[in-house]
């Protein structure tokens, strides 16, 4: 794939193109992390979520890589206007408890230092199983 033409994926500026580019390595990262976890894991619960998650953001690469493959430039750079029809969703209404303070950490993008810096820091406690 192509390096994006923005580097910083915390940027409000991203074309389609730079977000799917930050992105798909940000999903493998989800499942590179998923499969080391399985072979440190002793717990059947979180074999299940780790099986699911993988399968998962393994089908979203596939989807975003289609969609990047295909998508046409002038819809990538934001030149033509967008049908803003929208039809809302139950996740619409309900109230996330992700922190509105956070800050965006361009190091999540990147495979390299996110793998590093979770299994560094990861600890498995398995004693119950």
């Amino acid at each position: 794939m192509n390096k994006p033409s923005n580097p910083n994926p915390c940027d409000k500026y991203l074309s389609d193109r730079d977000y799917l580019l930050h992105m798909i390595p940000h999903h493998q990262v989800a499942v590179d992390v998923s499969i080391e976890m399985q072979q440190k894991s002793n717990n059947p619960v979180m074999h299940e979520i780790l099986r699911e998650l993988i399968w998962t953001q393994n089908k979203e690469i596939m989807t975003m890589k289609d969609v990047f493959r295909n998508i046409p430039d002038i819809i990538s750079s934001g030149k033509l206007e967008m049908n803003k029809k929208y039809r809302n969703t139950v996740m619409d209404y309900i109230k996330t408890a992700s922190d509105p303070t956070a800050e965006c950490n361009p190091d999540f993008f990147n495979p390299e230092l996110h793998t590093n810096i979770q299994m560094c820091n990861l600890i498995i406690f398995n004693l119950l199983y």
